[in-house]
């Protein structure tokens, strides 16, 4: 029919959302289900279940006896057998399914940091539309679009240091594997170091974890799945859940920009009206750097029927002017024409909230700090009419170049980079930065 009326018809990737369980036949098998590290002082009866560890659920992986100080520090920790005697609080640590639901026709989300996973939901959506209209990729098929796909909604941490409420964090069952192959030590005799932390003391066992599993989503999902489209000429686009915070996107992508450059058109969610100036800017900043055709937002639903024309005529231009160049869902196309200038680049917070991502009761303050210092540089800027790119530390490595011209990321040359109030720099920032300023250029602090 698109073809016919001289159209484009793009393809969705889920029965609903979030993408990856293919409405379910994915996670039919417990395999591929999301998975968590749940922390727990109750002693459930499960330790001496037998059979496939892939298939039970929950399964016993350690226990700790942790002492805490009376501000909730950690003063000390060791590993005891799960029946021993603790000097402080026992704490039980289990790797648990996520729990079906009517949303997944039955089942559950899909594990978005295992391979074989994503494997199965290329095979059951992205393989079955090539089979039916893949002489159409790339033609009157331009794109495939992903909604939300992320690690673990949901699941922050501890309320409080000290209390003894159940509580998880995002996981699949060779996560201590692979992450002791990267970071050069075992995670799960150290959980409690991630959990709470020592005194006047940076958590980078917190940091470490937080890297290592976006790192784990990254490759499992969007550049898996950037790859096949690139491969079977397609556009990969869509968006990433939770874009708008460093709050959000810790606890449930670990970082947006880390993803962008495996799509083929970056996008972004903005729904109910919302304006979101720092979604919209991560996004552009990546489609900049990484040269991409276009950006997509998915804007105008959940709004209302008094969401009248002057409304999305508000929504559509704040959008163009931050990049938006395909939207979804009216599939009004905008062709793009030259090339961005922007001058000036910042450095993205979102690794310095890693550090401080731990109880509530003891990071509130501090989390609330970076949140509000990260929303008022964007405003500032922005209402002063200073563009930017944000500056991904993650892909930095990747994008930066030498240049006697500027600070060169990407396709993006700037005159100057801005260095928000962070708390952690990584030595390859250091050393371009460094760089950068021995050749003349300005860095702001």
């Amino acid at each position: 029919h698109a073809k016919n009326t001289d159209m484009l018809a793009y393809l969705y990737d889920e029965d609903r959302w979030a993408s990856g369980a293919a409405g379910g036949y994915v996670t039919e098998n417990k395999k591929y289900r999301n998975k968590f590290l749940e922390f727990t002082t109750e002693n459930p009866d499960v330790f001496t279940e037998q059979g496939n560890a892939e298939q039970r659920d929950p399964v016993y992986l350690i226990s700790f006896d942790v002492v805490l100080d009376k501000d909730g520090n950690l003063l000390s920790y060791k590993k005891i057998d799960a029946a021993g005697k603790a000097e402080g609080v026992k704490w039980h640590v289990f790797r648990t399914l996520a729990k079906p639901t009517g949303w997944f026709n039955g089942y559950t989300y899909i594990d978005a940091m295992c391979d074989e996973a994503v494997d199965k939901f290329i095979e059951c959506t992205y393989e079955a539309y090539k089979k039916a209209v893949g002489k159409d990729f790339g033609n009157s098929v331009p794109a495939i679009f992903t909604d939300e796909p992320n690690i673990g909604h949901g699941y922050q941490g501890p309320r409080f240091a000290s209390g003894t409420e159940p509580f998880g964090f995002a996981w699949t069952d060779d996560f201590n594997e692979t992450f002791k192959k990267s970071c050069g030590y075992d995670l799960l005799s150290r959980l409690p170091e991630f959990v709470w932390d020592y005194k006047d003391k940076p958590n980078t066992v917190r940091y470490d974890y937080r890297n290592h599993a976006c790192e784990r989503f990254a490759n499992a999902f969007s550049r898996k799945i950037g790859k096949w489209c690139e491969k079977n000429g397609i556009a990969f686009t869509g968006h990433v859940l939770d874009e708008p915070t460093l709050s959000s996107q810790t606890f449930a992508v670990g970082e947006t920009m880390r993803h962008y450059g495996s799509y083929g058109i970056p996008g972004i969610d903005m729904l109910c009206n919302y304006v979101e100036l720092s979604t919209a800017k991560q996004c552009q900043s990546a489609v900049h750097q990484y040269g991409k055709e276009g950006k997509t937002s998915e804007l105008y639903g959940v709004t209302g029927c008094d969401f009248n024309f002057s409304d999305h005529k508000i929504q559509g231009h704040w959008q163009e002017a931050l990049g938006v160049t395909l939207r979804v869902q009216h599939l009004s196309w905008v062709l793009t024409r030259g090339k961005p200038v922007v001058r000036l680049g910042v450095i993205h917070p979102i690794e310095s909230y890693w550090l401080n991502a731990g109880p509530v009761d003891k990071f509130s303050k501090v989390c609330s700090q970076l949140e509000e210092r990260f929303s008022n540089t964007i405003n500032w800027l922005l209402k002063g009419n200073l563009d930017f790119d944000f500056i991904a530390e993650s892909t930095l490595g990747e994008l930066y170049k030498k240049s006697d011209k500027g600070f060169k990321v990407g396709e993006m040359t700037y005159s100057a980079v801005l260095v928000p109030p962070v708390q952690t720099l990584r030595s390859t920032t250091v050393a371009a930065l460094t760089e950068f300023v021995n050749a003349g250029g300005k860095v702001v602090f």
